[in-house]
């Protein structure tokens, strides 16, 4: 055996994930600072990408900090490509099949149009086109090539040297967004976007009469208890309190 080298300046901690505010009925306030496309080899498994390099679509959000003190926390939304077939080997029907292609592409849309009326902000060109049927080659090819479109589509706005999602830092922060994340169902529970968008799950976040005014609501089966799913989140609601603290910031634009 050969000598074991350590990295003195490796991070030996995890980093921390959102932690919805009580005082706003549990809902999340963020900031997307990035959009990447990545790629790993899935597991073996009966699933259709088992054993294959597959592209994934990263969001990457930072949590609003009142206090600057605090840790700094991080949530990660990705996208897989679809598979029409489970990883239990379970064939996906047509009808469902049909639903999670429109679905991911309502979740990446949803996201992306928080951003309209942002100084930098640019339609989306590309024209979602996929094809089901085709080899698991051809279908991670083409997830891979619309994966790139849609990160370029958010890194890449009227300045092609600068993101629809504006800088955080200094005055402009009309970036920070209300974000409604739920507890994910099996045995490795963690906070994560509704998977449908239904009446959304991001928005700006907005102040009236010293309130978070937000339409993100939680359905009555939709919990933030990571031990529990018979705990409901409650209603979101409409005129959520605000510290001032955020008040402040929203205003400051």
């Amino acid at each position: 055996m050969g000598k074991i080298k350590i990295d003195v300046n490796q991070s030996v901690t995890s980093v921390l994930p959102f932690k919805p505010f009580a005082g706003f009925n549990n809902l999340c306030l963020g900031y997307l600072t990035k959009v990447e496309v990545t790629e790993s080899e899935a597991k073996d498994s009966n699933w259709e990408y088992a054993n294959e390099t597959v592209p994934r679509l990263t969001f990457i959000f930072e949590q609003y900090k009142e206090n600057a003190d605090k840790k700094d926390r991080m949530f990660f939304h990705s996208e897989l490509p679809i598979a029409s077939i489970k990883v239990s080997g379970e064939e996906v029907t047509d009808e469902n099949l049909q639903i999670m292609y429109q679905e991911m592409w309502k979740r990446i849309k949803h996201i992306h149009d928080q951003y309209i009326g942002t100084p930098n902000y640019k339609e989306i060109k590309t024209v979602p086109e996929f094809d089901p049927d085709a080899t698991t080659e051809e279908k991670l090819a083409i997830f891979k090539k619309f994966y790139e479109a849609m990160a370029k589509s958010f890194n890449e706005g009227k300045d092609k040297t600068a993101s629809i999602f504006e800088p955080y830092g200094g005055k402009d922060r009309k970036n920070l967004l209300a974000m409604k994340l739920i507890a994910s169902t099996g045995k490795n529970r963690r906070l994560v976007f509704p998977t449908f968008v239904r009446t959304g799950f991001v928005e700006q976040a907005k102040i009236k009469n010293g309130k978070l005014d937000t339409i993100l609501a939680f359905s009555p089966n939709e919990t933030v208890d990571l031990g529990s799913t018979a705990v409901p989140a409650g209603a979101a609601g409409s005129q959520t309190e605000v510290s001032n603290e955020i008040a402040a910031q929203l205003l400051d634009n």
